[in-house]
């Protein structure tokens, strides 16, 4: 409603003057500029600033332009003050009721874009006008620029020898993946220019072909290619040389995987204990991709590996395994499941060590300690035996590692094994591993010795008296409070018949 109402004030105000030839009273004089010049190129937009100098606040503008409406289009104007109106009338663009008025600076942006090449003065006529409160002013500098447009310039491209073909296969797509399909369909882009192609196929990954052309054909086939990786090579020509090679590789196995082995073992805890599924086979070519396994008479699901069976029962069950490789190949075995064929896994002796504590530096008040340690199967227990009885046990923590410390062993022969203990079944025992302890606290493993030896000596010295005199003398206290002999691990070539083939780390040395 306001809008209307002052485009009817400002309008019947021009009306009013033309009916009565009222002559205008002017107030002072001012200047309507623009500003800058410029020189564009065809489908670029600019900017011209449109400001004011006046010697009086200017609050009432109409700004009339001319310019070749065919070489440039003006497509927005804004302004720094936000006008109440702003109407094109023919031409001429309002700015009105400016509070407070205007005195100097650029008042608004008028937006054009460049159509067509050429040259134009943007002008300001003289039907414009600068109102303040106090009547019309006098413009004295009507403002105008120049537009020049050119057309883009033209790019000349040298010729070139042409790019490596695009290559495309309708049998074998993706370079990365294995195919089953002997017979490889190739294709590939024929650019502008090329005239002939030159192409070749191997095992041989940087092959670079020869320059007899094989014609301009798109497409080629091989037949019953081989099992393994190939590579089809293939360059272009055009008027200016052969250009770069495209390698395409393309993977082929029609080979079924092998040596399939199907074992159940037991896993999850003494609490909710699990039967599991350990399926593990080989692919010479392509690799092993994925399992699939199937229950009695239901149907193959791909499980990752080992795979949690669905029933805790001890009933009899056909369990049936797939292995996949990554050209889809595959081979199948079956298996009779049963609770008596459901493994404990086997522990792993790691190592040994020994400890040992003497007392008040008596050789013969000795604590001996010898520490055993392993890997095995997380949540599971581990007892070890010495000479055919149990000596210790220890849960296997979450990262598959236990510890026994066996105390006060006897010097002599020792054999020493380890199974797992998983609720109320036990594993085989591993193979027996044998030590010798010698009268002074040393192992023997092999034809290897590591004494043990002295390693701290706390010394206390508890007083001295001096005497004087010509000659003086000192009284002086040793105490050997006490000795610790250091952890040592001992390590075996498997010179001699010892038996130590399952003391993993023991070993290296």
């Amino acid at each position: 409603m306001i809008k209307k109402k002052i485009i009817s004030i400002i309008v019947t105000f021009f009306a009013m003057m033309s009916l009565f030839n009222f002559a205008p009273v002017y107030a002072a004089n001012s200047s309507l500029i623009l500003s800058p010049s410029g020189t564009y190129v065809v489908g670029n937009t600019f900017s011209v600033g449109f400001g004011v100098q006046s010697a009086v606040s200017v609050d009432t503008i109409k700004l009339c332009l001319n310019y070749d409406a065919s070489l440039i289009t003006l497509t927005s104007s804004s302004y720094i003050r936000q006008p109440i109106l702003d109407l094109p009338n023919g031409g001429c663009i309002f700015y009105a009721a400016f509070n407070p008025g205007f005195t100097s600076g650029t008042l608004a942006t008028l937006n054009f874009r460049a159509n067509s090449a050429g040259s134009t003065n943007i002008s300001i006529t003289g039907s414009s006008l600068a109102i303040s409160a106090g009547g019309y002013t006098t413009i004295t500098n009507l403002g105008s620029v120049n537009i020049t447009v050119n057309n883009p310039p033209v790019v000349t491209v040298a010729p070139s020898k042409p790019y490596a073909p695009a290559v495309y296969s309708s049998s074998h797509p993706d370079e990365t993946k294995w195919y089953k399909e002997k017979n490889v369909k190739l294709s590939w882009a024929k650019a502008g220019g090329v005239t002939d192609f030159s192409y070749s196929w191997d095992s041989n990954a940087g092959t670079v072909p020869d320059e007899a052309t094989e014609g301009s054909a798109v497409t080629k086939e091989y037949q019953s290619v081989a099992d393994g990786t190939h590579y089809f090579h293939i360059k272009a020509k055009n008027g200016v040389g052969w250009g770069t090679v495209k390698h395409f590789k393309v993977g082929t196995d029609n080979v079924n995987p092998e040596n399939l082995n199907i074992i159940f073992e037991a896993g999850g805890n003494s609490l909710e204990p699990q039967n599991l599924v350990k399926a593990e086979a080989t692919d010479a070519l392509s690799g092993i991709d994925h399992y699939a396994v199937k229950v009695d008479n239901g149907e193959y699901i791909d499980q990752a590996i080992p795979y949690v069976l669905p029933f805790k029962d001890t009933n009899s069950h056909d369990i049936s395994v797939k292995a996949f490789d990554k050209a889809g190949n595959f081979i199948e075995s079956s298996k009779k499941f049963s609770a008596k064929e459901v493994k404990i896994p086997l522990p792993v002796i790691g190592s040994i060590s020994s400890n040992f504590t003497v007392t008040a530096g008596n050789s013969t008040n000795m604590t001996k300690e010898y520490i055993i340690k392993g890997t095995g199967t997380a949540n599971t227990t581990v007892k070890i035996t010495i000479d055919g009885k149990e000596k210790g046990e220890a849960n296997v923590n979450d990262k598959g590692v236990w510890s026994i410390t066996v105390k006060d062993l006897g010097a002599g022969e020792h054999n020493l094994s380890a199974k797992t203990k998983f609720g109320d079944k036990n594993s085989e025992e591993t193979s027996k591993i044998k030590f010798h302890i010698n009268e002074d606290g040393s192992l023997v493993l092999g034809d290897k010795t590591q004494k043990s030896g002295f390693n701290y000596i706390y010394l206390y010295i508890l007083g001295g008296v001096i005497v004087s005199g010509a000659v003086g003398f000192v009284g002086y206290k040793f105490w050997f409070k006490k000795r610790k002999v250091k952890k040592n691990k001992y390590t075996n070539d498997n010179k001699d018949d010892t038996d130590i083939s399952n003391l993993g780390d023991f070993l290296k040395h």
